[in-house]
């Protein structure tokens, strides 16, 4: 009588089920360390690539780029109150234009630093105050610029007897700058911000809940169970 021969598909390498459950689970283990290794050494390049514009000192630590601000492509985009020549606040283009030498000089309001106004006698004075090298050691000082060796004025004075136009200029340059501030932070914190894909309604299931969670403490004294 001959004994017929054993598939090779049928041989383990193991007899016990046990063990055969723990080599599938190192299996598994593996692939899932290798591709977490791949979605780090994504993660890392896409990080690279979004603070590209950032440059760095020997130390490693950031050091802010030059950027440049443009209120206007051209000359007919200025607003037609302009030609008259008097102190004009361009929300829109988040842009302040200021009369100098017989022209509307726009400045956008990343270069101001702030305003204010102050009345002596009869007139009443509206100072404005541009961003320049050496004015602090804070943080907010700390604004790079394309030449500080350049000249740089550092404000500019104006005069009038309408007190109340100079104090109304002076507050929407106020809050340009604070609005110019707050969507600058904004941006940073959205650059750490990881991008989801959309999220898609369960229609023909019972969604997933967790049963029995109660709040601690209780709301109004009461012990509800909620989901």
């Amino acid at each position: 009588h001959k004994v017929g021969a054993v598939a090779t598909k049928n041989i383990t390498s193991t007899r016990l089920r046990s063990e055969r459950t723990t080599q599938v689970d190192e299996d598994a283990e593996n692939k899932r360390k290798e591709h977490q290794k791949e979605l780090a050494a994504k993660k890392q390049k896409e990080g690279l690539a979004r603070f590209s514009e950032a440059t760095g000192d020997k130390n490693g630590a950031e050091v802010k780029k030059f950027k440049r601000f443009e209120s206007y492509k051209r000359d007919n985009q200025l607003p037609l109150k302009v030609k008259n020549l008097e102190v004009v606040v361009d929300s829109r283009n988040s842009t302040v234009i200021l009369p100098i030498m017989g022209r509307p000089v726009p400045f956008h309001i990343n270069t101001i630093k702030n305003a204010s106004k102050s009345d002596e006698n009869d007139f009443s004075f509206l100072r404005i105050n541009f961003l320049s090298p050496g004015q602090g050691v804070g943080r907010k000082d700390d604004q790079p610029f394309e030449d500080a060796s350049a000249h740089f004025v550092r404000s500019l004075t104006f005069r009038s007897s309408d007190g109340e136009r100079y104090s109304e200029i002076a507050t929407q340059i106020s809050n340009m700058k604070r609005d110019a501030v707050k969507k600058e932070q904004e941006k940073k914190d959205l650059e750490d911000v990881i991008e989801q894909d959309k999220l898609i309604e369960i229609r023909n299931r019972r969604p997933a809940v967790l049963d029995n969670v109660y709040i601690r403490p209780a709301m109004e004294g009461k012990r509800v169970p909620g989901k």
